[in-house]
């Protein structure tokens, strides 16, 4: 019996040990990030609802598909685990046994080989919560993905777990505070608290459009204020640039050319898509087009199982220009590069053809992407130059509202609004 009793508390301090050490990796980002070479097509989406933002009700049945490739033929060990985090994206105060059931330390044990495709990969998946891991409370959390040992990290993926306290109502509205004229969407919406514990001065809300992160809208305040509502209104800080419906690529299938295609071709070991040139839309009216909002979707035409018999592409992209533009970047962006800028997806300027190109290893599905600039100075990224922007635009916007009471230990997500804008 003590036997047994000094083995279970020698893993429980492994475990404790495991986190710690992983806080304690200098190369540990809190944001969506991949790690280790080889890693592709990383999605985290509730298993109910495709096109879902990262997040999930405590307490309840809901959960989230946190998935991805690894390109080899081989099974790797991959663990994982969670840390709870404030409003911020700082690590809480608290420790794993305050916010979470189970271990620490969870090994992915659900994975599959890829089937019948040039490119080898094994596909691995997380169901969050499960059986070994459940939250205990509310709020911000990374999950962070390793190989072998807490040095060696893989992927880091933030996802969000809501409590249900308040009721939220939005609508978006035509903004014209922009500098760039009708272009701008107003994000209005009213926050009705169902007790009176909840005091409007300890909330703080954040606003995200189609999962981006470079135009989040933080610490928004009220306007109004009444016994049970909360009123959110503001002309400048509420205002999003609407942006553009995005450009799709269709890979479905290696049969024939979809819209967009040039050409499809197989040269060894790999599938090849040649994309037509595409031209700037600065000089074009507003479109509507039913399109994904930026994401994207793992489909192999008549396959069952698309993420275990769906192959790699490589994607040639080339967008024309008559110019370099001076100072400045050009990234192919949208939810599968996790809306960031990375050197994988630059593009490069070709004097000889004037285009601006890169070629990306894509797995096959229906993908929607924006060429976007990054100014190298200001670092900030401009999504209209190549694609203009417009009010008319239907975007996906996310509405986070935090309780930051001091006299709790940590920040709760007291509840959420997911919601679509209107066509004008």
């Amino acid at each position: 019996m003590i036997k047994i009793y000094l083995i279970i508390l020698g893993l429980a301090f492994f475990f404790i040990r495991a986190q710690a050490q992983i806080l304690e990796n200098k190369n540990l980002k809190f944001e969506d990030k991949i790690y280790l070479t080889g890693v592709k097509t990383l999605e985290t989406k509730r298993l109910d609802w495709e096109f879902s933002y990262p997040i999930v009700k405590l307490n309840s049945n809901e959960q989230l598909v946190i998935s991805f490739d690894f390109l080899d033929k081989n099974l790797h060990d991959f663990y994982y685990t969670l840390i709870h985090c404030d409003k911020n994206w700082n690590v809480s105060n608290l420790i794993y046994s305050e916010f979470a059931t189970g271990f620490e330390e969870n090994t992915i044990n659900d994975y599959f080989f890829s089937i019948n495709t040039f490119a080898d990969y094994v596909h691995y998946k997380i169901l969050f919560p499960n059986n070994d891991v459940k939250p205990l409370i509310s709020g911000n959390y990374l999950l962070v993905v390793y190989e072998g040992n807490t040095e060696n990290l893989v992927l880091s993926k933030k996802i969000y777990v809501a409590e249900n306290k308040i009721n939220i109502n939005a609508e978006s509205k035509r903004s014209l505070v922009l500098s760039n004229g009708n272009a701008g969407q107003r994000i209005d919406f009213s926050i009705f608290k169902s007790t009176n514990e909840i005091i409007p001065e300890n909330l703080q809300v954040t606003v995200q459009q189609n999962g981006r992160t470079d135009n989040l809208k933080t610490n928004l305040k009220p306007q109004f204020l009444s016994k049970e509502k909360i009123i959110f209104q503001d002309e400048i800080e509420n205002t999003f640039e609407g942006g553009n419906e995005f450009r799709h690529l269709d890979i479905k299938t290696e049969r024939f050319a979809a819209l967009g295609i040039e050409d499809i071709y197989y040269e060894k070991p790999y599938y090849h898509c040649k994309k037509m040139i595409e031209t700037a839309r600065n000089y074009k009216k507003y479109e509507a087009n039913q399109d994904l909002n930026g994401d994207f979707s793992i489909i192999k035409e008549g396959n069952d199982d698309s993420y275990q018999s769906a192959d790699y592409f490589f994607v040639h992209f080339r967008l024309n220009s008559a110019f370099e533009l001076p100072n400045s970047k050009i990234y192919l962006i949208g939810a599968f590069s996790n809306w960031q800028t990375i050197d994988e997806n630059e593009l490069f300027y070709n004097f000889d053809t004037q285009n601006y190109e890169t070629s990306l290893f894509l797995k096959q599905g229906y993908y929607n992407y924006a060429y976007v600039v990054k100014n190298l100075k200001t670092e900030k990224l401009d999504f209209s130059y190549f694609e203009k922007s417009f009010s008319e635009t239907e975007n996906k916007y996310l509405i986070l509202v935090y309780d930051t009471n001091p006299f709790n230990n940590y920040h709760q997500l007291i509840g959420y609004k997911i919601f679509s804008t209107v066509q004008f």
